[in-house]
């Protein structure tokens, strides 16, 4: 893959993690299912399992009480139709604190229009550095 192919590569994946990092009621679930692949499987932070039908509820009935920063994307495609995008998140409280940092992976598969989440997974991890965005 070139680098300039990569590059656009993640910052698809990017646009698409960032967009269900807000989903909310707001979203609708054409839009979810749009994003989420109709088999996705996720192992939360929390050690639970997820579906589509789990996840979609969640996004979809949830109020954002905190920001959620995310960094250190990077991006390996698996194969001409899959993509793993990995990256780091802390939550962001409104007086600028950060807790529950996770270790993030995403796999998107591409369909004959898009991109899909197919799997994901969060596991807890140590504190690490907050690199500021502009």
């Amino acid at each position: 893959m070139q680098n300039d192919e990569r590059l656009h590569l993640l910052e698809t994946l990017i646009t698409l993690e960032r967009e269900l990092h807000c989903a909310t009621a707001n979203t609708g679930l054409t839009r979810v299912s749009e994003l989420i692949h109709p088999d996705f499987r996720e192992y939360g932070r929390s050690g639970r399992e997820y579906d589509f039908a789990a996840i979609a509820e969640h996004l979809l009935t949830q109020t954002r009480e905190v920001a959620i920063h995310a960094q250190n994307f990077a991006v390996q495609q698996l194969a001409p139709s899959l993509a793993l995008l990995t990256y780091q998140t802390a939550d962001q409280h409104d007086n600028g604190e950060f807790d529950r940092y996770t270790l993030r992976s995403s796999i998107w598969q591409h369909n004959a229009q898009t991109w899909q989440m197919i799997f994901h997974q969060g596991t807890a991890t140590a504190e690490f550095p907050i690199i500021a965005t502009s």
